[in-house]
């Protein structure tokens, strides 16, 4: 959270090394405070949750905070995500697969074939299209999915998520 805005954690209130659950305890509850003034939504997420390590939630805080994340980089760029769409739909469009994203979330990204013929089209030599799957069963879409966070880090773009991310 101190990356996405600088100055957003008072050091002096984070128990550098907390020696009992309530220190820890205190320590998720002013980390959900700070989320909180970034911006998150944390309707029924107490720091308790975070210190008890509750998955579900504990997701649903790091996927607002890359978000943000997320977000803060294409208003660097001067972007917002419907240019980032264009502009990805072109690249893929450009590899001649006829996949379009309507919006992100798009259930055609399940495929993972998407993703893989957009880093083609950025660094051809990448992917290697022999290796990109039809996507038409479970496993391939996983192989897919799998190979596209494989390169994407190869490639040194930030990565947001997971294979299993990508299959939801």
């Amino acid at each position: 959270m101190e990356r996405l805005q600088p100055g957003s954690v008072d050091w002096g209130r984070v128990e550098g090394t907390p020696k009992n659950k309530y220190e820890r305890v205190a320590n998720c509850n002013y980390a959900t405070k700070v989320a909180k003034d970034l911006g998150c939504k944390l309707v029924g997420i107490s720091g308790q949750d975070i210190a008890d390590g509750n998955e579900k939630l504990l997701l649903a805080i790091w996927w607002q905070l890359m978000r943000k994340d997320f977000m803060q980089f294409l208003d660097e760029l001067d972007m917002d995500q419907a240019h980032v769409l264009t502009w990805a739909n072109a690249q893929v469009a450009k590899s001649g697969t006829d996949i379009q994203l309507r919006r992100f979330g798009d259930k055609a990204i399940r495929s993972g074939v998407y993703l893989l013929q957009l880093m083609r089209a950025v660094a051809p030599h990448a992917v290697d299209e022999a290796h990109i799957k039809p996507g038409l069963t479970e496993l391939e879409r996983q192989l897919n999915a799998k190979l596209a966070i494989s390169t994407a880090h190869k490639m040194g773009a930030r990565v947001f998520c997971g294979w299993q991310d990508i299959l939801e």
